[in-house]
This record gives C-alpha cells, sequence and structure tokens, in this order.
C-alpha cells in the first residue's frame, strides 16, 4: 500500500503525507510488536554538531531546528497547549518515555 499527497504551503515549503506498509510490519492490532518494530526502524533525530562539522551542515541543522521541530507553547495566538498541559495537536513533545505506545486514539507514541 502506498499513498501520497503533496502539498505546498504559502511560504513555498513543500509538505507531504505519506503512508508505506512494508512487507516485515507486524500486525497493526499487535500493539506491543508494532511498537517494538517502531523503535528498530524509525527514527528522526539530529546529529551532533562537532568540531568536524561543515557550514553546510551547520546551516541545515539551525534550518531543521527552526523550522521542522514543534514548539508546544501557551498564551501566545497560536498556543497550543490546552488546560491540562497537553499539546492539542497531539505532538508529545512534553511526554517523555522509553519506548514508542499507542494513544487511546490510535496514534503512536514515538520514543524520546
Amino acid at each position: 500500500m502506498y499513498v501520497n499527497i503533496s502539498i505546498i504551503f504559502l511560504t513555498g515549503l513543500p509538505h507531504a503525507h505519506i503512508i508505506i506498509q512494508l512487507s516485515d510490519m507486524p500486525d497493526y492490532n499487535d500493539k506491543d510488536a508494532l511498537s517494538c518494530w517502531i523503535d528498530e526502524n524509525i527514527s528522526a533525530e539530529l546529529p551532533d554538531l562537532n568540531s568536524l562539522s561543515t557550514e553546510e551542515e551547520k546551516h541545515y541543522y539551525d534550518l531543521v531546528k527552526k523550522y521542522m521541530i514543534h514548539k508546544c507553547s501557551s498564551g501566545t495566538p497560536n498556543s497550543c497547549l490546552n488546560s491540562h498541559g497537553m499539546c492539542d495537536k497531539h505532538f508529545t513533545c512534553n511526554k517523555i518515555q522509553g519506548k514508542s505506545t499507542f494513544n487511546e486514539r490510535g496514534f503512536p507514541e514515538h520514543k524520546d
């Protein structure tokens, strides 16, 4: 199965929603096996910068930190924290956990 939706934002930045089912994935209803598979196969981490990092690597690192990482906020017009301190956009940046889990709606909450 492969589904792709591409969007261009008003800022001109591309954005895509892509669903891909790989053949070696466990059944979706087996949440424990699926959580383990996610932790073993999916990662979204920024590499550490060091003295050997090029200016280009530093530039891209700064762009990712500025534009691609969700920052929960409160007390602003675009606030996303609800009265319980949880993100209304369902990001889990205020939740630290050692393994991926699934919330009550079935969405994955990735490990930190």
